[in-house]
């Protein structure tokens, strides 16, 4: 550790609700008690009230995340509420990253990625199955 100040990170996800907990719960069990889970007690995150200062969140690690639209996370989350799969959903119902610009031009993204869930394997959050076009780019 070269510094005790915070650290941000900022996750840029298109997950369903499903897949959200789940990173959740990974975060939780990777972060530990570095994680800040909760506001502090003499911030509460209500109107008026300032943020923590860094030097309050000293050794902490604070995740900030882009939600899905409020329309399709009402959706998944009534989906997941009642054990109905949520993996399953429109294209036009999540934010649109198809002209995004990288360091050395355009980021091309592939369609139908599929994130396998097998209990059997090692990591199977990592498992990432791509169509052969994205691989003939």
């Amino acid at each position: 550790v070269t510094s005790d100040y915070p650290v941000i990170l900022s996750f840029e996800n298109h997950c369903s609700k499903s897949q959200q907990f789940k990173l959740a719960k990974y975060c939780e069990e990777i972060l530990g008690d570095y994680l800040l889970t909760k506001p502090l007690d003499t911030h509460p995150l209500e109107p008026g009230v300032p943020l923590p200062s860094p030097n309050l969140l000293k050794r902490k690690i604070l995740l900030k995340n882009k939600r899905l639209k409020l329309e399709v996370e009402k959706k998944q989350l009534d989906l997941f509420l009642r054990g109905l799969d949520t993996e399953v959903y429109n294209d036009n119902d999540m934010d649109s990253a198809a002209n995004v610009e990288g360091e050395d031009g355009p980021v091309v993204f592939a369609d139908n990625i599929k994130l396998r869930d097998d209990d059997d394997e090692a990591h199977p959050e990592l498992n990432v199955y791509i169509n052969d076009e994205a691989f003939n780019l």
